[in-house]
């Protein structure tokens, strides 16, 4: 599963800036080609058109619209084959699948809270929508000693930051995780993704030199077998996929 590896890679090539969607966008995109090489039977739809994504959509539940990173569903019209790539891009008619990508790069005290409470609202929408449209949320934390914040054009200084991470990490341990769409409320699966990035290539030429991302496997990161590992996010949506989605598309075929 090469995800996470992935967006250590395309953070050490473009940075990073909060006010930019194009961090989530690339790993929506990997958890996605991650989906389609460990689930046959998504993978199976996928190439056959019968499902489509959509970066940045929206779900409407109600009078509300919320904005979502990723959708996935049945084409608007009719199945079309990917000409390139795995999956073909365009709005889903209805949604399957949903996932929300929340990123932590620095102040982990003041901001956690408040991506706990957009993803608990994530779920809760997208099981509005749909109890049967499998809902993801992934975290990326980051546990770099110093970062480089573009907007406020400052080196931010992180002490204790491996123990802040631990409790970065353990605070998203607190979303509920849903078994079947009869069970309590919460996501299909869950992830946090742990990485040491200091965004110094981004900073002023007097700045301290970068050093290269890394993807941390080690505490505080989820050990493998952990319910927020990733290997464990993609098994439970292939999962809850074949069960809710590939099952009855077969039976209604």
């Amino acid at each position: 599963m090469n995800g996470p590896e992935a967006f250590a890679q395309h953070l050490a090539d473009e940075g990073y800036h909060p006010r930019s969607n194009k961090h989530g966008n690339f790993l929506c995109r990997a958890i996605l080609e991650d989906i389609i090489a460990h689930c046959p039977a998504f993978a199976k739809r996928a190439r056959a058109g019968e499902i489509v994504a959509k970066l940045n959509g929206s779900l409407q539940v109600g009078p509300k619209r919320r904005n979502v990173d990723l959708l996935v569903g049945p084409p608007p019209g009719f199945a079309v084959p990917p000409s390139d790539g795995s999956i073909q891009m365009d709005v889903p008619a209805t949604v399957e699948l949903a996932l929300e990508a929340k990123a932590l790069m620095t102040e982990h005290l003041k901001a956690r809270h408040n991506r706990l409470g957009d993803l608990e609202a994530v779920h809760e929408t997208v099981h509005r929508y749909d109890e049967n449209t499998i809902a993801v949320g992934v975290v990326t934390v980051n546990v770099s000693e110093v970062f480089f914040s573009q907007t406020r054009g400052k080196i931010h200084s992180h002490k204790n930051i491996t123990q802040v991470g631990k409790k970065t990490v353990d605070l998203f341990r607190t979303l509920p995780l849903r078994h079947h769409p009869a069970t309590q409320p919460g996501f299909e699966a869950v992830s946090v993704i742990v990485v040491d990035f200091d965004n110094l290539a981004q900073a002023p030429a007097d700045a301290p030199a970068p050093r290269r991302p890394t993807l941390i496997h080690n505490t505080p990161a989820p050990p493998p077998g952990d319910p927020l590992h990733y290997a464990t996010m993609i098994r439970r949506i292939c999962k809850a996929y074949e069960t809710r989605w590939a099952v009855s598309k077969a039976h209604s075929s």
